[in-house]
This record gives structure tokens, sequence and C-alpha cells, in this order.
């Protein structure tokens, strides 16, 4: 552009009709340029508009210009370009009016100078009620791509050895001073508002997101995340130094939280399996840290808290409603133990005065009036239920077992008890705070066996495989009090031979393999007695049978003995072996209350008892039953009619 130099002589030099200056050719206007002043010697220029107190002025004395009014540059529909440059080389803002964009390169955009009531930008709730406002619409069909309101990118591209933390976007809301606030505040509001504008609005499925909040993490292979390090879409950091404190039963602080809405969502949380390992984690779970772990104390005393009804209305009857719900799916990790729930409960070595400390509690409560239901099938309310599902193809191998519920306990470094280690416990009301006692300790159904033990005692001590205890203070006119009661009931055909077929109520196998010198016992039963009670009789054993259509030909017998030994014992070989232990004289060996109706005693076979020989006293009878009384024999005439 070449240069004109014009003067202002006269005001017919000045047009104000045509708003231009004119050279002194008399009407040529001037298109290249204006100087006005020289080069550090300037002049002051102020030009007015037709508003009172509006003006652009050049203040030569400060080196700027001031407008006092509006700036427009260019018209609606024909733009200009606009650029500021910054004093770093590359840095600067340029409005493109061709793209109807501003770009700041290399710029920076600050409003206020920080926090505080007195160095920000004032929000008094007139129209804007918003700092920054960015308005963003789609109409009609885009192409594809990722189109967003507002976008942040912070590149960092050197390592940092200092304590520097780097972020996208940081948001930051201040209450300072005595601030009462009775609606919502956040940091960061995410809205997703759906409007409704007579039509139909339809999101599609697969992998699209509809959040009001999204949080992505892109890597390329190779990332490494140092010990102690946190690799995370959200963090939700709770920095306050101290607690604070509640004024309402409702009122509580959360890290994150579903609030509640109009509408009902399908799920509160849903992770993506193929996005993690472990969906949740909270704290350490195998430290023995004080505080790696979420500390609780008398006010929140729960770690998680679910709690789940049916708003009162009527589930469907083939629903089963769970309060948790959780799945492993083993397929192919034969070797391995696999759980759809572990719980774990760790002590530390502080002695222990609670009640109970669990690895799991089950409890089911009941409240108001209800009832179990009635009618065909079986109806159970439980606090801890156990359940196998198994398809018809799966195989229990032999040593494998498929339990409903399975017990065990790992103590091979822990010390000799004083309490005792059980598979099981069924507390009484004394025991655990409870109200009640049970009808059964443990109720069985449907099952070939009732109870199998296998166990393996050690050590020198007397020991009890199985021990059961009964405290009976219940007061009573008639009936039975048992400590052990069984129920068989027969109404299968028995086809084997007499020989080999048995029901038994009670059966015992004993094997001795061992070098062993004290008494054997299949059955032994010990009774004692305290406080001097009145009994009508005692029995080591009794028996009582009430059969009314056996064979002809079978034994029916109280007390039956069978006895196979090849060897006869040295002292004692008999059916029958009574041993007087006490001080007092036993008063009958034998004794038979009602009526014989044919023998006191019978020996069913032929020679039963052996012939006495000829030299001994008594030996003209035939038979003779021999009594030794201590070292001295004695003999009873026998009456064998064959």
């Amino acid at each position: 552009m070449g240069q004109q130099t014009s003067s202002v002589t006269s005001a017919s030099d000045f047009d104000p009709t045509q708003a231009r200056l004119t050279g002194a050719d008399g009407g040529t206007p001037i298109a290249t340029e204006i100087i006005y002043g020289q080069d550090d010697h300037g002049c002051d220029l102020k030009l007015f508009g037709a508003t009172s107190g509006k003006y652009m002025m050049w203040d030569e004395s400060a080196d700027k210009l001031i407008l006092y009014g509006q700036l427009d540059v260019g018209v609606d529909d024909t733009g200009h370009d606009a650029k500021f440059f910054g004093a770093t080389s590359g840095s600067y803002m340029l409005w493109d009016e061709d793209k109807d964009r501003l770009d700041l390169i290399k710029a920076k955009v600050r409003i206020g100078t920080g926090a505080g009531a007195t160095n920000g930008v004032e929000l008094d709730g007139t129209d804007p009620d918003q700092l920054l406002q960015a308005h963003a619409y789609i109409d009609g069909a885009v192409a594809s791509g990722a189109y967003a309101g507002a976008y942040f990118t912070n590149t960092v591209t050197a390592s940092q050895t200092n304590n520097v933390s780097v972020f996208g976007t940081w948001s930051e809301l201040y209450l300072t001073g005595d601030v009462s606030l009775i609606s919502n505040h956040a940091a960061i509001w995410g809205n997703l508002e759906m409007a409704d504008a007579g039509g139909t609005l339809t999101l599609p499925g697969g992998v699209a997101w509809h959040s009001a909040i999204t949080g992505t993490i892109i890597s390329p292979d190779g990332l490494t995340v140092s010990s102690g390090g946190l690799l995370a879409c959200f963090v939700a950091d709770n920095q306050m130094t101290s607690g604070y404190t509640s004024t309402g039963a409702t009122v509580a602080g959360y890290a994150v939280r579903m609030g509640s809405g109009k509408a009902r969502l399908p799920y509160g949380l849903w992770i993506d399996p193929d996005s993690v390992y472990q969906a949740i984690r909270i704290g350490e779970l195998s430290s023995d840290t004080p505080g790696s772990g979420l500390v609780l104390d008398s006010t929140y005393n729960v770690g998680i808290q679910i709690h789940v009804d049916d708003n009162e209305l009527p589930l469907g009857s083939a629903t089963t409603a769970r309060g948790i719900d959780s799945r492993f799916l083993n397929y192919n990790s034969p070797k391995s133990e696999t759980w759809g729930i572990q719980g774990k409960c760790k002590i530390s070595a502080l002695a222990r005065t609670a009640n109970v400390a669990a690895g799991v509690v089950g409890a089911f409560e009941s409240t108001g009036t209800c009832s179990t239901a009635t009618g065909s099938g079986n109806t159970f309310v439980t606090g801890v239920m156990g359940r196998l599902g198994l398809a018809s193809g799966f195989t229990i191998g032999s040593g494998t077992y498929a339990c409903g519920v399975l017990s065990f306990y790992n103590t091979s470094d822990a010390s000799d008890p004083t309490g005792e280690y059980t598979v099981a416990y069924m507390a009484t009301a004394s025991d655990i705070a409870g109200t009640g006692d049970w009808d059964y300790g443990i109720y069985v159904e449907d099952a070939a066996r009732a109870g199998y033990f296998t166990t393996t005692p050690t050590g020198v001590a007397a020991i009890n495989n199985l021990d059961i205890v009964v405290d009976d203070a219940c007061t009573q006119s008639s009936g039975y009090a048992h400590a052990l009661h069984i129920g068989l009931t027969n109404s299968g055909n028995k086809t084997g031979a007499a020989s080999a077929s048995q029901m038994n109520g009670i059966g015992v196998d004993y094997t001795q393999s061992g070098t062993f010198t004290g008494g054997i016992n299949g059955v032994y039963v010990y009774i004692d007695d305290s406080g001097a009670p009145t009994l009508t009789s005692a029995q080591v054993v009794g028996g009582y049978f009430d059969l009314q259509e056996m064979g002809q030909t079978a034994v029916m017998a109280c007390l039956q003995l069978d006895k196979t030994n090849s060897t006869a014992a040295s002292y004692a070989d008999c059916f029958i072996h009574m041993v007087n232990q006490g001080d007092g004289a036993t008063t009958n060996a034998f004794q038979f209350h009602g009526a014989c109706a044919t023998n006191l005693l019978r020996v069913a076979q032929v020679n039963g008892f052996a012939s006495v020989d000829a030299g001994e006293p008594g030996a003209n009878s035939t038979h003779k039953l021999k009594v030794m009384m201590g070292e001295t024999a004695g003999y009873i005439a026998v009456y064998a009619d064959y």
C-alpha cells in the first residue's frame, strides 16, 4: 500500500455527511493512509458518537486506545478477520470470519484474579447467572465424529520430577464464611436433559453412552502404574481436615451418590466386565495396618449397606428376590478354589470380649404380623441358605463332595485352645443375646444318610468323636425326654435273605486294628445322679417293643447278642458279663417281672450246654448248669427235652 499524506486545513476538507476525509484536490477520498502526528510525537484523537458519553479516544500519553461504546468489525453476514498478537512469538487471538470462530493460539483466558469475594466476577442473579456460557446445538444429520459443547485438553510432553498435579479440567467451588445453602451445590455439574418436544426420543443400544458425565481413559500398550499409584476414570477424594456434624437423620456425606429422581433407573452402578479386573475395591484386604480399610466407629459401624424392598408391590410367583446376587463362573479352572461370595473377619492380637466374630452372618427378621405359607411344598425362613444346582451331566468323582454348606478351618499355627473348635454351633438364647431356643439343632430331610462323621483323633487325652450334651431344665409330668432320639420308619419291601437283612435304629461297627490294652465297647452307657433324685427305675439300657405281626419263626427279643470269635477269651468268654463295681451287693443278677408262658431260659441249640465231666460232683445228671461262685463251682440240673 503506497503512502499518501493528507492534512486537514479547513472545514471544507471534512465532509460530515459522508464521514470521510477528502484530500486537497477537492474530493478524492483518502484510501491509503492517514498520519496523525509523527513518530515519537503523537496527539490525542477523540471521535464522538451520537449518544452522550460515547466516544473512542487515542490517548497518546498512555499509548492506548480507549473505547466507550460498541465496536463492530464488519456488518451482519459480511465480517472481517481481527487478529491480536501477544508478546511471545506465535501467540495471538484471531477472530476467523470464514469459520465464525475465535481462536486463541498459545494464549490463555483469565477471568478474575483468583478466589475470594473481591477477586472474581459477581453473580447477582441477573441474566446471565453463569460466568461463562457455551451453547451449542446439532440440527439435522451430521458427519460421524464427536461433538462437544466444550472441549479442553492438556498435553504433557516431559517427565515431571516434582510433586505436580496435572488436570485436563479443574473446577473448584469455594464456600467461605458463614454460608447456608438450601439447594444443590457442586464443583462440577453434569446434566443430560432430554426435552419433550412432542416427539419420540430413541437412545440406540450397543456401545452408545447416554450419561450426564463420562470419564474415559485412553492408553497405548506398555502403560506402567507404579506401586501406590492410582489409575481411575473418576476419583472422589475427601480432604476435609475434620469430620462434619449431622443435624438430621437424613443428612449424610457421600463420596458418590446416585440421587433419587422421578423415574427409577434399572441399575445404580453398571461396570463393563471388559474394562476392569476388580469391580469394586475398598481398602487393603490383606493388610494388618490399622486404618488401611474403612474406619468404623460407634455411629458408622457398617462397611457396606444395601437396603432392598419391594415397595409394597407383589413380586411374581416365579421371582427369586435377592438383596445381593453374586456368581462366579468357573469355566476352565479345575484346580482353583472359587467362591461366589467370600466373607472374612480378621482380628488382631488383642483379646476379644465381644460375643461374635464371624466371616459371614446371615439374619432373617420379620416385622408386623406375618406367617409362612401353608399347602403343598416346603416353605422355609432361614438366616443362611446353601443350595446346590447341579446339571444332569455333573458327576461327583470318588473322594469328592457336593455340599450345600461347607465348613473347614485353618489353624495349623494356632496354640492349643482352652475352648472348642466346632464345625457348626447352634447357640442357645443365653449364648448370643437371643430370645428363644431351637426346636431342632439339625433337621435333615430326604437324605440317604442324615450324618457322616470321619475323624482322626490324636494325642493322649480322652476324646469323644460325637458329643451330645443336653441340659434339661424342663418340668413335665408325662412323656419322654431323649438326649438322642432316632425314629426309623421302614415302608419299603426288603426281599433279601433273612440272615443278611437287618433294620437297626442304631448300628455300631467297631474295628480295632492297633494295640489296645483297655476294654472295647460297642455301646457304653454311664448313668450318674446328682442331688438325690427320686427315681422309680434306672436302667443302663432300656428297651421296649410293640410288634403285632411278626412271623412265627422270627426272634422277638428286647436284647439280642450275636458273637463270633475264633479264639475264646482267657478270662470270660460270655454273652453277658456283669461286674459289680460298687461297695454294696447286687440284690438280683437277673430279675424278671411278668408271666413266663413257657421257659424262663431256653437254649435253642442241642448240646448248647456241654456235659460235665463224670468225676465232678453231681455228675449223675446228664446236663447241668455250671455256676462259678468265685473259684468254687456249683451245678444246677437242667432239664433237656429234645
